[in-house]
């Protein structure tokens, strides 16, 4: 049903219902992978803030 709904919406549409609406599948992976990037960058920065202190 949502894949059909999809297929007649504009690029902007498609773009808009993917990020800003977690309900759709696609919606749900990009929620959890700018999580992941987030956390993943917070660690990184932590990390490299834990080598400044330690030199």
């Amino acid at each position: 049903m949502m894949s059909e709904q999809l297929a007649k919406k504009t690029l902007k549409e498609k773009l808009f219902i993917i990020i800003f609406e977690a309900d759709t599948r696609a919606g749900q992976l990009f929620d959890k992978t700018l999580i992941f990037l987030i956390l993943l960058k917070s660690l990184v920065l932590i990390a490299q803030l834990g080598n400044l202190w330690n030199s």
